[in-house]
């Protein structure tokens, strides 16, 4: 296979989105160019792309940046239709200003921006406030880019006149790809947070990028990614990797002691696959209320790798939140979570209502697996599914949970299904899954109220406990119920305590020979495996088919 060079011709055609264009485009800037004797010619190129962008204002207008190194003085206002395309990481835009943001490409109305910018690399050096925005337009690309530096964010996309804005008209085609964004988000800052930040979005797409917030102070490593308040429809977010400190301190203010991958507000049919996260809480589901409109699901979250750099010995000090794979919190339906491998987190998925207007219905869990979960001195950590509440969550708040086919392996949790809430759960379905080595309470905790005041006196009913394989847990396999705490127990049938005979423990869960979890599930109508092995009738226990 002969592969072609990369030529400017060919930049040129990656920065139109791959459609041919002259070979000789007229506008230039390089280091020694200059605003006042240039003509933006290759020969005779402007020095700044702010006085570049006041000459190329015609759809299809293309500003290159040579290599070299640019301090831009001034801000550079975008108009629709113009391009910018450097050379890769030497074209590099910095400036001495705290500009906010060093692009800005806004319209009043919603716009076609049929515009990219692409190989470039801007720095902000701790001096800019941002890099880009972009308000009210369509069509907007930015790929192969490197973003650092940058105080408060790098990226900036609404669709209406605010983050929090619902347009009448959502913004659609606009993509992020095959950039890279590193320390561009403080945390400390009030106001809202994110090296990305977007809402007033259909359809947007962010992949195959490299987000890295690690490098401040404790407390000031802000969000990767900030919905909060905002809606958006049909998000997509894959082949990404990320990455944040395990935890980031306590600090006052609504900035708390959380430390957020991504934190979203109003949310219908986000997909969030193939990423890895590392670090932090990788998905907050907070921001607003989570629900799937006219799509299939609210989020789904599929075949991504969550995880700490090494399993925690103990809970961190107080007011600083454990890191987890995802936090659900407010309205919650119709959320997926599947084929997930949550590595070393104490505890792996946290469900906290706060108030009575909030609810979680339809929630699934089902062939991921959870390994390596709890602290490693058996403190209070419950390495799968956590559900809590506040005083004020009461009534019937949960039904129509699903966990199905998982395996939630210990090395320190207390358990792996943590019942203490002040709301009532319904119809809980906890089928096919392998529960191995919870050190101290159970495979699953049921709270009482004795010496907890209020908060606990949430009702469980109509739970359907079937096929699962408990081993060697604490409590010889049983359900943990603290002082007599009542669960009605609608099916228990056909669960198993024997070895389920992993290929290697601690590690790889596929089944050996001879496993009593192979072919004694229960039929669950599940298409795919962990491995997205086609899955038989019947399945087995466990993440995978034999």
């Amino acid at each position: 296979m002969i592969i072609a060079p990369i030529t400017q011709s060919s930049l040129q055609m990656a920065a139109r989105g791959g459609s041919p264009i002259p070979p000789f485009d007229p506008y230039w800037i390089a280091t020694d160019g200059d605003d006042s004797t240039g003509d933006g010619s290759y020969a005779l190129p402007w020095k700044t792309l702010a006085y570049a962008a006041t000459q190329a204002t015609v759809d299809g207008d293309i500003i290159h940046v040579k290599a070299g190194t640019y301090i831009e003085t001034g801000q550079t206002v975008l108009a629709p239709g113009v391009s910018i395309l450097g050379a890769g990481d030497t074209s590099i835009i910095t400036t001495a200003a705290a500009l906010d943001p060093i692009i800005v490409a806004s319209c009043v109305a919603l716009t076609n921006g049929n515009q990219s910018i692409s190989y470039v690399k801007f720095d902000g050096d701790m001096t800019a406030i941002s890099c880009l925005d972009v308000h009210r337009r369509t069509n907007f690309k930015i790929h192969h880019c490197t973003f650092v530096d940058f105080y408060y964010g790098a990226i900036e996309f609404f669709g209406g006149s605010s983050l929090e804005d619902i347009p009448a008209t959502y913004a659609t085609g606009n993509e992020i790809y095959s950039c890279t964004i590193d320390n561009c988000c403080e945390r400390r800052d009030p106001g809202a947070f994110g090296a990305i930040r977007f809402g007033g979005q259909e359809g947007m797409l962010i992949h195959d990028n490299i987000l890295t917030q690690t490098s401040r102070a404790s407390t000031h490593n802000g969000n990767l990614l900030y919905m909060w308040g905002g809606t958006n429809k049909a998000f997509k977010f894959y082949n990404n990797t990320c990455t944040k400190p395990t935890t980031d301190g306590i600090i006052s203010g609504n900035a708390g002691g959380w430390n957020f991958h991504i934190e979203s507000g109003y949310s219908h049919g986000y997909e969030i696959y193939d990423n890895t996260f590392v670090g932090g809480v990788a998905l907050n589901l907070a921001g607003g209320i989570q629900v799937k409109g006219d799509y299939d699901y609210s989020w789904w979250i599929h075949d991504n790798d969550f995880s700490i750099t090494s399993q925690m010995t103990t809970s961190p000090t107080s007011g600083t939140h454990s890191p987890h794979a995802c936090d659900y919190e407010r309205t919650c339906e119709d959320v997926i979570f599947e084929r997930n491998k949550v590595s070393n987190y104490p505890t792996s998925i946290n469900l906290t209502l706060s108030a009575n207007t909030y609810h979680y219905e339809r929630l699934y869990f089902r062939y991921n697996i959870f390994q390596n979960v709890g602290y490693t001195d058996g403190g209070y950590a419950y390495g799968g599914l956590q559900f809590v509440g506040a005083v004020a969550a009461t009534g019937d708040l949960c039904s129509d949970i699903f966990i199905y086919n998982n395996v939630f392996d210990a090395n320190g949790a207390r358990g792996f299904i943590m019942l203490q809430q002040p709301y009532n759960m319904d119809a809980i379905y906890i089928r096919n899954n392998i529960f191995t080595d919870a050190v101290t309470w159970g495979w699953m905790i049921a709270w009482d109220v004795v010496g907890l005041g209020p908060d606990v006196t949430g009702t469980l009913t109509g739970f359907y406990i079937d096929n699962n394989c408990m081993y060697n847990n604490a409590n010889a396999n049983a359900i943990y119920q603290r002082n007599g705490k009542a669960i009605t127990i609608t099916s228990q049938a056909d669960n198993i305590t024997t070895d389920p005979a992993f290929v290697t423990p601690g590690s790889d869960y596929h089944l050996q020979a001879g496993s009593g979890c192979i072919n004694t599930g229960m039929h669950l109508s599940l298409t795919t495996d962990y491995d997205g092995v086609a899955v038989g009738n019947p399945p087995e226990i466990g993440a995978y088919e034999y």
